[in-house]
């Protein structure tokens, strides 16, 4: 998908587009609290043996990962004007920001999912779920790029990373 959107953006644009996702992600990462690392520890170990206790590991994890998940998508919400003049010293990317903070939100949430799932063994679910994601995340945020530019890729992250939530949620629900 970058090399696309790299290709529509030109390369000043793109790399205004690499910082915005990658402080996302940076965000993202602390916010998930391992929450995805834990999920598949316990439920591996106790969804044979204490299935009752995995489920409630399991909506500990999906607590947890919605109030960090939260947390910190707030936080980038009220700190983007902040980021985007003082460390990116590019104030006309703060409405890019708060477009895209939403992208937090779901993958923390997506990240905890993920867990679960190699915990209940439901690779295969990951592996086809993982495949029509790539292929929307290409579409969605090539085709937003090439409409809107760097606020259109931007809010193509969003929708990608609320497909990706929505396709992981749906095999959670049916390996569960």
């Amino acid at each position: 998908a970058n090399v696309v959107i790299a290709n529509i953006l030109g390369k000043d644009v793109f790399g205004e587009f690499g910082m915005v996702q990658n402080t996302l992600m940076m965000f993202a990462g602390l916010a998930q609290m391992a929450t995805g690392v834990t999920a598949t520890k316990y439920i591996a170990e106790f969804r044979l043996t204490d299935r009752a206790k995995a489920g409630r590991i399991l909506g500990l994890c999906s607590s947890i990962a919605r109030i960090t998940a939260l947390v910190a998508t707030l936080l980038v919400v009220l700190s983007a004007s902040l980021l985007a003049s003082t460390m990116f010293k590019a104030p006309h990317l703060s409405q890019g920001i708060l477009i895209s903070s939403g992208v937090i939100f779901f993958s923390v949430i997506n990240g905890y999912q993920i867990g679960a799932l190699a915990g209940l063994e439901g690779y295969g679910g990951i592996a086809r779920a993982g495949m029509v994601q790539g292929i929307l995340h290409i579409s969605v945020c090539s085709l937003f790029a090439w409409l809107w530019n760097l606020e259109g890729v931007l809010g193509g992250l969003v929708i990608s990373s609320g497909l990706r939530w929505y396709l992981f949620n749906r095999v959670l629900k049916q390996e569960c």
